[in-house]
């Protein structure tokens, strides 16, 4: 039996995650993977004055969030069987999930940077 944490005393919202495949090579060239849509339900935050701090100072201006789930979400996996991160859509712009945070009871932190240079995101 898994434990599930319902968010009691948080919000939480539905989201929907863009999972690509992993691309190939078919016939000698390079194609790449698709892309399905996987809904999950999550608490989304802004990241604290603090956390921003931490950041590389030239990652500081980019938009942030932490995101909190007690589902699977896929980083970066490098190699001939990796794929590519998670993204999703949210107030419009395009977030790709870059660092997996702290685990506590069963929920998982994660945060997300706004994607550049995305069709769905203006500069």
């Amino acid at each position: 039996m898994t434990l599930t944490p319902g968010f009691l005393l948080t919000k939480k919202i539905p989201l929907t995650l863009i999972r690509s495949t992993a691309g190939s090579y078919v016939d000698g060239v390079w194609v790449e993977g698709t892309e399905t849509n996987v809904e999950i339900q999550v608490n989304i935050q802004p990241l604290k004055e603090a956390e921003l701090l931490i950041l590389p100072e030239a990652d500081r201006s980019r938009q942030w969030w932490k995101v909190y789930s007690a589902s699977e979400i896929r980083m970066d996996k490098q190699g001939t069987s990796g794929w590519a991160a998670d993204e999703f859509v949210y107030q419009g712009d395009r977030y790709k999930f870059t660092i997996k945070g702290r685990v506590k009871v069963a929920i998982t932190e994660f945060i997300a940077v706004r994607v550049i240079f995305s069709a769905t995101s203006p500069l």
